[in-house]
């Protein structure tokens, strides 16, 4: 059974993770997406090198927004400026919480 840590909570975005199966759970407003640790970092790491003003495309309602994707293929995020501010945070102190809940086993 799985047993839930949070790694961060800002705004609409919540990180937690299981100690034991080690799966991250990414909680975006109503979406859940559970990525294994090396897909989190993966997907950390994407949002740390990525810039709203280098990779923003016009979407259909006429707004600017990034697209991010995930490690499933058929499934990508989307954010506008204002939203993307918000989700530059959260995956950056999970990654760093996550390091310590590593240090804390040895």
């Amino acid at each position: 059974m799985c047993e839930i840590k949070g790694l961060s909570a800002i705004n609409d975005i919540v990180i937690c993770h299981c100690v034991h199966c080690k799966v991250v759970f990414f909680w975006n407003k109503n979406v859940i997406i559970n990525f294994k640790q090396e897909e989190f970092r993966k997907f950390s790491h994407s949002i740390e090198r990525m810039e709203f003003d280098h990779a923003a495309v016009i979407f259909p309602h006429e707004r600017e927004g990034v697209i991010v994707p995930t490690s499933d293929s058929n499934i990508n995020l989307s954010f506008d400026k204002e939203a993307w501010k918000d989700m530059q945070a959260p995956p950056q102190e999970a990654s760093c919480m996550q390091e310590v809940f590593e240090l804390m086993k040895l």
